[in-house]
């Protein structure tokens, strides 16, 4: 994907023009929006080599500044992981969030070969479910799937 402004969205109800942009995301306004948004800062190395091995990375700018974010990871084949939703709090409640994701769902359909269906998963935090509701997403369990699960290990290999 090129580095390029994707699309544009006007809200005029807010006096704001918000735009788009693929693969411009970098390690200073990621870790500027995470200050933001309340959480850690992540080490320079781990930063990195997220952002290098992430699939898509699109940045919401609105004032000359980048106020959202999203990444996706995954196999580049038909699992994909929307992560890292981050929307910069001075500007959440304006679409910023929903027009991410909406974007990057449109994206892993165009990375997906026609006819091949994809799995797109994500962890929705606490009071957003109704926002990845809107966008398709399915709590779980449901029918189908037993709930999501996951676990956090510790790292044992080299030194960053």
């Amino acid at each position: 994907m090129q580095d390029r402004a994707v699309g544009m969205l006007d809200f005029q109800r807010c006096g704001m023009e918000l735009k788009i942009y693929e693969n411009i995301l970098t390690m200073a306004s990621m870790q500027s929006l995470r200050i933001a948004c309340g959480l850690r800062l992540l080490d320079s190395g781990m930063l990195k080599r997220a952002l290098n091995n992430s699939i898509l990375k699109l940045s919401a700018v609105a004032d000359d500044k980048v106020v959202g974010m999203l990444r996706v990871v995954g196999d580049c084949s038909f699992v994909f992981v929307i992560c890292d939703v981050m929307v910069d709090p001075e500007y959440r409640n304006r679409g910023i969030a929903t027009a991410l994701v909406a974007y990057a769902l449109r994206a892993i359909e165009e990375m997906l070969p026609k006819g091949v269906t994809g799995t797109v998963s994500l962890f929705a935090s606490k009071g957003k479910e109704k926002l990845y509701s809107r966008l398709g997403f399915r709590e779980l369990p449901d029918g189908m799937s037993g709930p999501g699960m996951q676990t956090m290990v510790i790292g044992r290999g080299d030194d960053l």
